[in-house]
């Protein structure tokens, strides 16, 4: 009987310190953002098709005439446009989130 609540005691302190490693690496795998996350460049543009999805996780507006935009690749739960329901679009002659 001993050996079954080590077993037990090991396995609840083993889950405990992987979901405190994934708290402190990267957060929203567990904890999701309830906003969005993503940024905008606010590069020119006169219609949508002059805007595009940029970084390496798809998280930045940016016009297509602006250079790449370099991120880290980590993906976070809270740069998924389609969860809050925006799309990168042209806004006043500017590439941003909408």
């Amino acid at each position: 009987m001993a050996l079954i609540f080590k077993s037990i005691y090991f396995w609840i302190i083993l889950i405990l310190a992987v979901l405190v490693a994934i708290k402190i690496l990267n957060p929203s795998l567990i904890f999701p953002s309830n906003e969005f996350c993503g940024e905008s460049t606010f590069g020119e543009c006169e219609t949508n098709a002059d805007c595009m999805e940029g970084g390496c996780s798809g998280e930045v507006c940016k016009g297509k005439t602006e250079r790449a935009v370099t991120t880290d690749c980590v993906w976070k739960g809270c740069y998924n446009e389609d969860n809050y329901d925006l799309s990168c679009q042209c806004v006043e002659n500017q590439c941003q989130w909408k």
